[in-house]
């Protein structure tokens, strides 16, 4: 039973690509389609890395049982951002085949990177990896892989404030999940310096 639910995320993402894709060859992989799917697969995307890379923080200063639920789940909600994100991605690639040289995404360094950063952040979150690497590795390579994900967003959202309706709002839950993380380090800090301090003599 356990290992079915593990599955779920799978599923979810087998139908939505299936959907998607059946779509689009229906529809001759018309413009109008292309761009409402992109649009939905992106925020799908950027909700399900907000809550996955963000709910520790939110977990620490709003404990509750559905935080407690999203916590311990965080790997499959990753996972399916990933997912998600794949598909996302290669709409964009179907998009620049479809307008040809009328396509303007502008490909840079730092879309590609944040690119590289979801696929380690994808391989490291398979179990054989995360025991090899052990806990603290895992932790660092997944903070340090997120918070440019995060950056990336950031840069996206800052710069389409002009052109997405929701860039606003989704630029404010960006950095209220790092503040969140954020004050969580330095409170955890604190904490275990004034542990140190009681414990040594």
């Amino acid at each position: 039973m356990l290992t079915r639910l593990k599955l779920i995320p799978l599923y979810i993402l087998i139908v939505c690509g299936l959907t998607i894709y059946t779509v689009l060859v229906l529809q001759e992989f018309d413009t109008t389609y292309l761009n409402v799917f992109l649009r939905y697969t992106g925020i799908v995307s950027f909700l399900l890395f907000t809550l996955s890379f963000g709910i520790s923080g939110i977990h620490y200063f709003f404990r509750n049982a559905i935080t407690q639920w999203v916590l311990i789940r965080r790997k499959a909600f990753g996972l399916t951002f990933a997912g998600f994100f794949a598909i996302h991605f290669s709409l964009i690639g179907v998009k620049s085949i479809v307008l040809g040289a009328n396509f303007n995404a502008n490909p840079n360094l730092g879309a590609s990177l944040v690119v590289i950063a979801v696929i380690i952040m994808s391989i490291t979150s398979i179990s054989s990896i995360v025991k090899k690497l052990g806990p603290f590795k895992w932790k660092t390579i997944h903070l340090i892989c997120g918070l440019y994900i995060s950056l990336g967003l950031i840069n996206f959202y800052t710069m389409s404030l002009n052109r997405i309706d929701h860039a606003l709002a989704f630029l404010v839950l960006l950095y209220s999940m790092l503040a969140l993380k954020l004050v969580m380090y330095i409170h955890r800090f604190y904490v275990q310096k004034n542990r140190t301090k009681k414990v040594s003599p």
